[in-house]
């Protein structure tokens, strides 16, 4: 059930609690594929990989071994140095643009060349989608649950 509830965040794209609190939308860049597709969900995998993790008499745990499932969960700051190798660029017709200081450029070809490799600094703040988690709405679902099965046990006894 409580798996089940997890994988329903998915679906729902939200976090439920005592009330339910949206998922924050995804940046946008128009004109791609990807942006039809459900916050979360690329390829399914952090979807797919919850799972119960442990069980006892009177508790159960579900988890994920999702390294990125953490910071999507939690939600906090990236940052970190990412190597670009050497690469280069096909010949191509830059568009004419204005620059954010008023100088305008012109419409020019740009002949194939080869980009040198180099680091960068990538520095994120990934919002909170929170998808597991205690949750009083699980806890009510489950207690619920409980007592149907409690109630029928002893009606069939």
């Amino acid at each position: 059930m409580a798996v089940n509830f997890t994988k329903e965040r998915f679906r729902t794209q939200n976090w439920l609690d005592k009330t339910p609190e949206p998922w924050k939308p995804r940046k946008r860049r128009t004109g791609r594929k990807s942006d039809n597709r459900a916050i979360l969900t690329k390829s399914g995998r952090l979807r797919r990989s919850i799972r119960r993790t442990g069980i006892g008499s009177n508790y159960f745990e579900i988890g994920t071994d999702v390294e990125y499932a953490k910071i999507h969960n939690d939600g906090g700051n990236i940052d970190n140095i990412q190597n670009v190798k050497s690469h280069s660029r096909r010949e191509h017709t830059r568009k004419a643009y204005t620059r954010k200081d008023g100088k305008k450029i012109k419409q020019q070809r740009i002949k194939k060349h080869t980009v040198k490799d180099y680091k960068r600094h990538i520095r994120y703040t990934m919002p909170k989608r929170q998808f597991i988690g205690q949750s009083d709405a699980l806890n009510k679902r489950m207690s619920d649950f409980i007592r149907q099965n409690f109630i029928s046990a002893i009606k069939k006894a």
